[in-house]
């Protein structure tokens, strides 16, 4: 195994904990720091810790092996979700950032039900927990394998590494340790993909030495439009976009949401989301 590959790993996964055991030093003792960051949070760190939330486990392992089954079509995915965060920032987390404020909720279970203990809150609670353990373990898994691709480890070395990383700087620091790591890795995230995409580029000879590429294995690689889609090109664009839109619902960037002091703070952040 190549020692440098070993190196990279060690520095990056200690940057990543530094970063969120470091927010112990500006937590406060109070429930309303611990869930929401006292709803002071910086847009900036907001948003990036949204874009790392959204693309994690599902990015790196589903959305690529999709891209690599469908080739073009994907395009469809990427810009309607992208359509759809559109719709849920302009509109969905506007109400929930000012629902939460005026509130003074810190969760998605407290934000549909008029008062605290209510039978919805309670259902909307057990389903997040139900919903947020799958999605957990399908985070974990994807550290697990992709570990596995790149050392040779065994993935259950890969999953209980990230569970331990989160759960000390989750405890440490709460949703603002979340937050600050999430951005961490979104900086990392962003980079290390733009070069992975001009390196790539470059090794199957530019775009069209890609388009040659593709059109060699299956010319069906190149063809925007998708084939033999069972329910037709209007529903299967209108999925996507949903897709998007209902990210809106998921407790995990929810509460990155009601950081945010106010409407003007969501705005920034949405500014920040998609750029």
């Amino acid at each position: 195994m190549d020692i440098a590959v070993i190196l990279s790993f060690i520095f990056f996964m200690s940057i990543f904990a530094g970063v969120g055991l470091a927010s112990v030093r500006v937590k406060k003792d109070t429930t309303d720091d611990y869930l929401v960051a006292g709803r002071g949070m910086s847009p900036a760190l907001a948003a990036l810790s949204a874009v790392s939330t959204w693309n994690s486990g599902y990015m790196f392992i589903g959305f690529i092996g999709f891209t690599y089954t469908l080739g073009y079509p994907v395009a469809f995915l990427a810009f309607m979700s992208t359509i759809g965060q559109l719709v849920a920032w302009m509109w969905l987390y506007k109400f929930i950032q000012k629902e939460g404020n005026e509130r003074g909720v810190r969760s998605l279970s407290s934000l549909v039900a008029e008062k605290a203990g209510a039978p919805e809150a309670k259902l909307a609670g057990a389903l997040s927990v139900l919903f947020l353990s799958v999605y957990a373990a399908a985070q974990l898994t994807s550290g697990g394998k992709a570990l596995f691709v790149m050392m040779g480890w065994p993935e259950v070395v890969g999953i209980l590494i990230g569970f331990v990383l989160v759960v000390a700087y989750c405890y440490a620091g709460g949703i603002r340790a979340s937050i600050w790591t999430d951005a961490a890795q979104s900086c990392v995230m962003i980079v290390g993909s733009t070069i992975l995409c001009w390196i790539s580029i470059q090794e199957v000879g530019g775009f069209s030495g890609l388009k040659d590429g593709l059109n060699q294995q299956d010319p069906a690689l190149t063809n925007f439009l998708p084939p033999d889609l069972m329910f037709g090109l209007t529903l299967w664009i209108i999925a996507f976009f949903l897709g998007g839109l209902s990210v809106a619902g998921q407790p995990q960037v929810v509460s990155r949401v009601m950081t945010l002091g106010d409407d003007k703070d969501r705005k920034e952040a949405m500014i920040w989301f998609f750029i």
